[in-house]
């Protein structure tokens, strides 16, 4: 199992969780409403499986970037 496939299962299952703890939360006293704390937890959870992604994503494309510099200074020194 690579790291993209490891951050794709722990973002499915954070976002699930996030979804079945809102869920639930409707079904306890006082029914029909979301308590805070449950609307900062889902906040919260989708806040870490954007950085998880996000901070994938824009590293990946700065070294794409730097190794684009590289083989520009290389052709460039020929």
């Amino acid at each position: 199992m690579d790291k993209k496939q490891l951050q794709s299962i722990l973002s499915f299952i954070c976002i699930f969780a996030a979804i079945v703890m809102t869920f639930i939360s409707l079904f306890l006293p006082p029914q029909g409403e979301i308590h805070s704390s449950v609307l900062v937890l889902t906040g919260e959870v989708l806040v870490f499986v954007g950085a998880l992604v996000g901070i994938d994503a824009v590293a990946s494309n700065n070294i794409a970037k730097i190794n684009e510099m590289i083989k520009e200074v290389k052709e460039d020194g020929k």
